[in-house]
C-alpha cells in the first residue's frame, strides 16, 4: 500500500475548482491499452551508462534537485549542452542530469558526500549548472539540496544510497522502512508536502521517482542490481511545477 496516495486522497474527494468527466477517462484508458509502454532502462548518456553501483548514488544525488526546470517568467526550460561542444543540447531535467554527468567529467566528484557537504558553494555550482541560454531556476534551493545530500550521508548510519536500498530490503513501502519512506524521513530535501485545508499532503514525489528509475535500471541490469519487491505500490507521482514554494527545499 502507498501511503501517499491515502495522504492525497481528501483532494480529489473533495474538488472545488474542478471536475472529473468519467467518460472521459474509460475514453482515454482504451486509448492507452493499444500503446506499448517499454520499461526504461536510463542508459541514456546523461546518466552512468555501464556503472550500475555509481548509478545508483547518481541517481540519489540527481532526484535530490529534480523539481521545476521552467523559467517562472519567461516560460524557458533549463537548458546544458553535453557532451561540451558537441552541439547536443538537453532541456528541463534531462539538463540537470546531463550538469551533473558533464561535471564528473570534468572531474567534479557531484556524487561524494563530503565535496557536497564541505566544499560545494555557489561558485561551483554555478560551474557544474552552467546553462546554454536558461539559468537553472531555485539555484540556491538546489545547492542547499545537494549539501543536504552530502551532510546526511556524511554523518547518518547511512553512507550511501546504496546501503540504503538494502537496509530497506529493496522495498519502496514497508510500513515506514521502505525506500520511499526513510528517504523523506531522513533527507530534509527529499521532503515533498503541502497544506491543505488544514491538512498536510504528503506526496513525497521525489522519493518514489528515485524508486520507479532504479526499478527501471534494474530490470535491464541483468541481476547486477537487485529488483525492488514491491514495484507495484510506487505512484501515481504528484507534482508542484506551478507551486515550488511546497517542495521543502
Amino acid at each position: 500500500m502507498n501511503p501517499y496516495v491515502e495522504s492525497v486522497e481528501p483532494v480529489w474527494n473533495n474538488p472545488q475548482h474542478v471536475f472529473v468527466n468519467d467518460v472521459m477517462v474509460e475514453h482515454f484508458a482504451k486509448e492507452l491499452t493499444q500503446d506499448e509502454f517499454p520499461l526504461p532502462n536510463w542508459r541514456e548518456p546523461i546518466f552512468p551508462a555501464k556503472d550500475d553501483e555509481q548509478f545508483i548514488e547518481f541517481l540519489g544525488v540527481s532526484c535530490a534537485i529534480d523539481f521545476c526546470f521552467t523559467d517562472f517568467k519567461t516560460e524557458k526550460k533549463f537548458d546544458v549542452e553535453y557532451p561540451k561542444n558537441s552541439g547536443k543540447i538537453w532541456y528541463g531535467s534531462d539538463a540537470m542530469e546531463a550538469s551533473l554527468m558533464r561535471a564528473l567529467d570534468q572531474g567534479i566528484p557531484v556524487l561524494d558526500s563530503i565535496f557536497l557537504a564541505d566544499t560545494l558553494d555557489e561558485k561551483i555550482a554555478a560551474q557544474i549548472f552552467e546553462p546554454v541560454t536558461t539559468p537553472i531556476p531555485l539555484f540556491k534551493e538546489r545547492v542547499e539540496n545537494l549539501k543536504n545530500v552530502g551532510l546526511i550521508l556524511t554523518t547518518s548510519e547511512i553512507k550511501s544510497f546504496a546501503q540504503l536500498f538494502e537496509e530497506t530490503d529493496f522495498r519502496a513501502f514497508a510500513k515506514g522502512g521502505g525506500i520511499c519512506e526513510v528517504l523523506p524521513s531522513l533527507f530534509s530535501c527529499y521532503q515533498d508536502e503541502m497544506p491543505w485545508r488544514g491538512l498536510i499532503l504528503e506526496f513525497n514525489k521525489r522519493a518514489q521517482l528515485l524508486s520507479m528509475i532504479y526499478y527501471g535500471r534494474a530490470s535491464d541490469s541483468g541481476g547486477a542490481l537487485p529488483l525492488l519487491k514491491d514495484p507495484e505500490n510506487i505512484g501515481p507521482l504528484a507534482d508542484y511545477q506551478r507551486y515550488p514554494r511546497y517542495c521543502k527545499c
